[in-house]
Parts: C-alpha cells; sequence; structure tokens
C-alpha cells in the first residue's frame, strides 16, 4: 500500500506516480522510493521480521 497523502508523494514527478497503477509500478516505485510505502509488516516461515522499512535489514535478508 502507497501513502499517496505522504511528503513524498506529493513531491513525486508525474511520471513515477504513474508507474504506481499497478501492483509491479508501485514495487519499482517502492524500491526507488522506500518512503511512498506504509509501514509493512515483513513475515518469513510465519514469524516476523521487521515492522517499518529498514533499509539495512532488508538489503541483509533480500538482496
Amino acid at each position: 500500500m502507497l501513502i499517496k497523502s505522504g511528503i513524498t508523494w506529493r513531491q513525486l514527478e508525474d511520471n513515477d506516480k504513474n508507474i504506481a497503477t499497478d501492483l509491479t509500478g508501485a514495487i519499482e516505485l517502492i524500491l526507488k522510493k522506500p518512503s511512498v510505502m506504509k509501514r509493512p509488516i515483513i513475515t518469513m516461515n510465519d514469524k516476523v521480521i521487521t515492522i517499518g522499512f529498514d533499509e539495512k535489514l532488508f538489503e541483509g535478508i533480500y538482496l
């Protein structure tokens, strides 16, 4: 879910806003501007890994 009322969204170029019209585009935008994402709850194997976005944690787990 994207935060379309936040400062980050309002400051985006129209091109970036337009790519977020489907799941693939939303994911692409989140990767470019993580602050447009609402606080995620990330789970793995039915265990909560993190609540919120932590770039260093994501790099260690997912990249």
